[in-house]
């Protein structure tokens, strides 16, 4: 039998059972009940991680419609990655530079009434890349009328560092 010094810590590394009938009995009442705790706590940590990249993503994709709702085309552009890819919802082009994304958008500084809001949203997370796709409504006031035009969008983000940046962007109008 294997003595302990004073300074061993208990653990299950380091326990020296005797004899077989200690070591099943140790082994199943023991050991074999903390496995469905620790798998337990496993799920609620990946679940608590997955909520709260949920959570990032879900402010990155807010962030990018308060960008719009700012009118301010340069803070539009920044939420997209500098490779993005972007097919506007008015668009006949693909724009694939920055500066064509910043294109797009340069009419907003001249709409003050221009303005979007998300309805429905899926989140998807896979690793480092985020899918959303769900539908928005833009709404404007052209010559004192209301004008609303319901779309649906994809995004697909892509981690940087503490957030999600636009990397393929895909705008179209809602069908009637």
């Amino acid at each position: 039998m294997r003595s302990r010094t004073p300074y061993e810590p208990r653990s299950v590394a380091v326990v020296y059972i005797a004899n077989q009938s200690q070591q099943k009995k140790f082994i199943g009442g023991g050991v074999l009940r903390m496995i469905p705790v620790v798998a337990g706590l496993l799920i609620l940590l990946v679940s608590a991680v997955g909520a709260q990249e949920a959570g990032q993503v879900e402010t990155a994709v807010q962030a990018w419609a308060v960008a719009y709702n700012s009118h301010d085309p340069a803070r539009v552009v920044a939420r997209y990655h500098r490779e993005a890819a972007f097919w506007g919802t008015t668009s006949p082009t693909l724009r694939t530079e920055p500066a064509d994304v910043a294109e797009y958008f340069s009419g907003l500084a001249r709409r003050p009434n221009a303005h979007v809001e998300f309805g429905e949203k899926n989140v998807r997370i896979v690793g480092d890349v985020a899918i959303v796709t769900g539908f928005y409504t833009f709404t404007d006031v052209v010559e004192s009328e209301q004008i609303v035009r319901p779309a649906r969008f994809s995004f697909v983000l892509e981690r940087s560092g503490d957030d999600w940046l636009l990397v393929q962007h895909h705008s179209s109008r809602m069908p009637d």
